[in-house]
């Protein structure tokens, strides 16, 4: 058997430019597995801080820069002795693909929209910034780097992480 010295370093020790590749293919791994959770968080605060109660709560989101990008929330609410059933429709996720349904609770009757429409439209466009915001500021090199060195990885001298082989 032969014992062979594999030389491993930290981010700090790379070369720049492997530095800025390794940087670069963390951008394009990321796939934001916190986001969703990070989104819904965001709304539920902004509905309570509105004294909606929830009783059912997702999000839905692409944010990709491109028409039909967007983000927006479904669920059932209740305030003010009303109850809103929020649904998702079609192929986007954005606040016009949706369907609002209001009902008093005390007689299940259907009632008109008393101006939820447009909250929900501003609360879904707040949603969307939040999201290109969590996602502009995750992609940043500085945090990219914090990420890098908080997770003790490791790499071979062309930037390959070597923690998969240690």
């Amino acid at each position: 058997m032969e014992i062979k010295e594999i030389k491993v370093c930290n981010f700090e020790e790379l070369d720049p430019t492997i530095k800025e590749k390794v940087i670069e293919k963390f951008r394009e791994e990321e796939e934001f597995y916190f986001l969703k959770d990070d989104l819904k968080e965001f709304i539920t605060d902004k509905l309570k801080e509105l004294n909606y109660n929830i009783i059912e709560l997702d999000v839905y989101y692409d944010l990709c820069y491109c028409q039909g990008s967007g983000a927006m929330f479904t669920g059932i609410l209740e305030k003010d002795g009303l109850k809103y059933i929020i649904k998702q429709y079609g192929h986007y996720y954005h606040y016009n693909s949706k369907e609002i349904n209001i009902y008093n609770i005390e007689d299940g009757e259907e009632t008109e929209d008393i101006g939820f429409n447009d909250l929900y439209i501003t609360l879904c466009k707040e949603l969307e910034e939040y999201g290109y915001y969590i996602i502009e500021d995750t992609l940043k090199e500085e945090n990219i780097i914090e990420t890098i060195e908080a997770n003790n990885y490791l790499f071979f001298s062309n930037g390959q992480i070597a923690n998969n082989y240690l």
